[in-house]
């Protein structure tokens, strides 16, 4: 929505299953890069199996706070003991590097001054973690790009 209160369906995305676990979802608004407003408002409307349905609770963002081109790649994936970040950015800016397990449970916190261009972060020391999955959350002023990532033996 451009005001919060007229909203347009951005997409769609079905549940994984029954689970006693969180599950995480992501979903890329592609029409984003064509709006010329300074808000854009978010809404999700979650459906039951019955049909039934509750919209949860409206979230924006500044897109003059986010940087649109960011691109983000994580690897190798999976990884052993390193892993490294690549952020090519089109602004100087601040990341905050999060790295927490399948739990949600906080592994590193890092923070990293990006310049405009490509940027590289490497984490050489993670060989004590276990074997499974991991999410790598790139904050920045006002939003978040997660990727996930598989640690191998």
């Amino acid at each position: 929505s451009m005001d919060g209160v007229n909203f347009e369906e951005a997409g769609v995305i079905d549940a994984s299953g029954f689970s006693s676990e969180t599950n995480y979802y992501s979903f890329i608004d592609s029409n984003v890069t064509e709006l010329s407003v300074g808000k854009i408002f978010y809404r999700l409307r979650l459906v039951d199996l019955d049909h039934s349905f509750t919209y949860s609770p409206v979230r924006w963002i500044e897109l003059s706070d986010i940087n649109l081109t960011n691109n983000i790649q994580v690897f190798p994936s999976p990884f052993y003991n390193e892993l490294s970040i690549q952020i090519v950015s089109s602004k100087d800016q601040l990341v905050i590097i999060d790295i927490t397990d399948i739990s949600g449970r906080l592994i590193r916190e890092s923070s990293h001054q990006l310049y405009k261009g490509t940027n590289f972060i490497s984490f050489n020391d993670l060989l004590n973690l276990t074997t499974g999955v991991y999410f790598i959350k790139a904050n920045f002023h006002s939003t978040g790009i997660i990727i996930k990532a598989l640690k191998q033996e």
